[in-house]
């Protein structure tokens, strides 16, 4: 062994290495508590009918940093009505953040038809470009136990494996909602999804994400 390499200023140098190495690692970390997942699976669920071919299964993908970014539940989450059924609320970005519970593993796409519409008025933008959807939800019931809005970008890799894009949540507090948000990402193809929960539903393993998808075109 080289009796060089336990000179002091050596093993100075290999310390400060480690030490660097440490704060990189925590600072990856850090970033993807941030950023959220940065994939995520599609698969089929067996106990679900053959026949309903609009039900999938999305799980989540990734080391224990970037799955724990999406699970902080918020139960004390307040929702207002609104009396006045013709005005359109413009949506905000919620914050804090609602996290969904460690039990959860993923979630069930289903359609929100049921609870809500939602409309796009076109389906290509030009990069930067403010898209507008317009929300409605169809009783006052419903809008007490949705959560927030998830409006996701996606890039579909392959047919059970897609690359979120961006995540945002928007709260929903009336009827009739406007949401605005920049189509500032690269020139692609990509699906674009909005849904939300109800709050009771919340405390499963794979709980029903309520949702609509669009394909949309950004040049």
């Amino acid at each position: 062994m080289n009796k060089d390499f336990f000179k002091k200023e050596n093993i100075h140098n290999a310390i400060w290495a480690l030490i660097i190495a440490l704060f990189a690692f925590i600072g990856g970390l850090v970033w993807q508590s941030f950023t959220g997942p940065e994939r995520v699976i599609v698969e089929k669920d067996e106990n679900i009918s053959r026949k309903d071919t609009t039900i999938t299964i999305i799980k989540f993908e990734g080391d224990s940093a970037t799955i724990n970014a999406i699970k902080n539940f918020n139960p004390q989450l307040s929702v207002k009505s609104s009396s006045d059924k013709s005005i359109r609320n413009t949506a905000s970005i919620a914050r804090p953040k609602i996290r969904l519970p460690n039990m959860v593993e993923g979630y069930i796409q289903k359609p929100l038809n049921t609870f809500a519409s939602v409309v796009i008025p076109r389906l290509t933008y030009s990069k930067g470009e403010m898209i507008e959807l317009e929300l409605k939800i169809f009783d006052e019931e419903t809008l007490k136990k949705i959560s927030p809005l998830f409006i996701g970008v996606v890039k579909t890799n392959s047919e059970k494996s897609i690359t979120q894009i961006w995540e945002e949540q928007f709260n929903i507090t009336d009827l009739n909602n406007t949401i605005r948000f920049s189509s500032d990402f690269g020139r692609d193809e990509y699906e674009l999804s909005v849904g939300f929960y109800l709050m009771d539903e919340l405390h499963q393993k794979y709980p029903t994400r309520y949702s609509k998808r669009f394909k949309i075109v950004i040049i």
